[in-house]
């Protein structure tokens, strides 16, 4: 809500306040320079995303109050700008604890995928979504059904990342993978193939969208 998400080539991600009084009054990092010899203070406020196993990333996706960080080696993380973060599950984290404003966010990784390694992300206002393997996952409110599978009255919020039986959507004739995933505010979207085995005409390409 009040932040921009940047991915740099080296895999940094950087978090800089919306606001120009914040950037202006918030703390500052250091800056090195002429390889690490030499080192200023940055002429604006904004904050590095980091992890215990100091991972490089190459995709970000960003919710309301959370952001999902894809690996280069195939892993999901999670961090929060604001307390409101992990609060419909959508960090995937049963437990979780707000850091203080500081010039990091700290991102947790995310569990659940299977031992299979993620090659998408995608994040709506408070859910978020992974395609690992032939899988897609969801997590986090599913109060519009944006989880892409049934409302649950009595459990709107889903902590642990949930996959979703893209093969339900089909006749058991036909077989069906994610090509694609995308979200956004309460929907989740899926780019599906199917096919009938054997049958490379029966092959198509479909759309499913989920949520508000």
């Amino acid at each position: 809500k009040d932040m921009v998400y940047a991915l740099s080539r080296k895999g940094i991600v950087y978090a800089i306040p919306t606001a120009k009084t914040a950037q202006q009054s918030g703390p500052r990092l250091q800056e090195s320079a002429w390889f690490g010899l030499s080192s200023s203070q940055a002429t604006i406020s904004y904050s590095k995303v980091q992890t215990s196993d100091q991972a490089s990333f190459s995709d970000i996706a960003s919710g309301s109050d959370h952001l999902l960080l894809l690996s280069k080696t195939g892993d999901v993380y999670a961090c929060a700008n604001s307390s409101k973060g992990n609060a419909r599950g959508q960090m995937g984290q049963r437990v979780w604890q707000h850091s203080p404003a500081s010039n990091t966010l700290e991102a947790v990784k995310i569990e659940g995928f299977n031992n299979a390694k993620a090659t998408a992300i995608a994040a709506g206002d408070q859910h978020s979504v992974v395609l690992a393997g032939d899988e897609v996952y969801t997590f986090g409110a599913n109060t519009y059904g944006q989880l892409a599978f049934n409302f649950n009255a009595e459990s709107t919020d889903v902590v642990n990342p949930t996959s979703v039986m893209v093969n339900a959507l089909y006749p058991r004739n036909l077989q069906a993978k994610c090509l694609s995933i995308a979200a956004g505010g309460r929907n989740t979207f899926m780019v599906v193939q199917s096919e009938e085995p054997g049958k490379a005409e029966s092959r198509r390409v479909d759309i499913w969208c989920s949520g508000t």
